[in-house]
């Protein structure tokens, strides 16, 4: 996959939202770190099907082709990414008018890049790019979006760890989205909170509110462990917004977003942080 980005961000730039400014590409890359699970184990021991929020993770990757950045694509397993089935809809892309060709137009540019549709390939695997980290000064910034699986892999994944330090240490951007935020917890050495990159930090995540009524619906069942309390415990400053509302937290290189609503100001924000740099 990663040898054909440059004809793959061609195309995705041809579907990037109507609304973005005239594109300047080779501005740099955005390394976009996808879950490699497709469930999320509850509680109870119910598997729940899922995967990566079709639009938090389309949104900021077209607005970043739009101005210029080239999305690449990586995972613990170096996997096919899995988008959950739930996100794969039109009206999550607004109220208004508008909503059904952003969601079309978010499913070409997601076939483009090989992440949806029939012909679906693999993303890069991440010790790949975690075991030559002088290669990551290559990349502009990290990106997370969410959905469920991250609560699976990515909050312990070693790797993930890695390149997160990686970014932190250089004061590189570092974004991540609803549920992705939980990844910074593999940000810890030897899991021990006092030596956890992020402490001190405040941030944003899906808050216990928002995943209640989510296990009261379609979940059907209670998750492990909330991302939030998780975070607070592990030495975070959790800043929450009104459940379903647009909240965005920036506190040094780190960008989150607690939820769906924040897509398109986290996608903001974090394109704002590249142009100062």
């Amino acid at each position: 996959m990663y040898s054909k980005s440059k004809a793959l961000f061609a195309v995705l730039a041809l579907f990037a939202a109507a609304t973005a400014h005239a594109r300047q590409p080779g501005k740099g890359r955005v390394l976009v770190i996808l879950s490699s699970e497709d469930k999320l184990t509850l509680k109870n021991g119910k598997i729940h099907k899922t995967g990566f929020f079709f639009p938090e993770l389309m949104v900021p990757v077209q607005k970043l082709a739009a101005a210029g950045y080239e999305p690449v694509f990586a995972n613990p397993k170096g996997n096919r990414a899995v988008m959950d089935a739930i996100s794969d809809s039109a009206s999550f892309f607004g109220p208004s008018p508008q909503a059904l060709k952003k969601y079309e137009d978010a499913k070409a540019a997601c076939r483009a890049l090989g992440i949806c549709g029939d012909k679906l390939e693999g993303s890069r695997k991440l010790n790949k790019i975690a075991d030559i980290l002088p290669d990551l000064k290559d990349y502009s910034a990290v990106f997370v979006p969410g959905g469920h699986a991250p609560l699976e892999d990515l909050w312990k994944d070693a790797d993930t760890g890695k390149v997160l330090r990686y970014f932190h240490e250089h004061k590189k951007t570092t974004a991540l989205l609803c549920h992705g935020p939980v990844a910074l917890l593999s940000a810890m050495e030897k899991g021990k909170a006092e030596k956890w990159a992020y402490r001190g930090y405040a941030m944003t995540v899906f808050t216990t509110g928002e995943e209640k009524q989510a296990e009261k619906g379609f979940l059907g069942g209670d998750v492990k462990f909330y991302p939030d309390r998780a975070l607070e415990k592990a030495g975070a400053k959790i800043k929450k917004g009104a459940p379903g509302s647009s909240t965005i937290v920036t506190d040094r290189e780190l960008i989150t977003g607690q939820n769906p609503a924040s897509e398109d100001a986290l996608a903001d924000k974090l394109l704002a942080a590249l142009q100062e740099k």
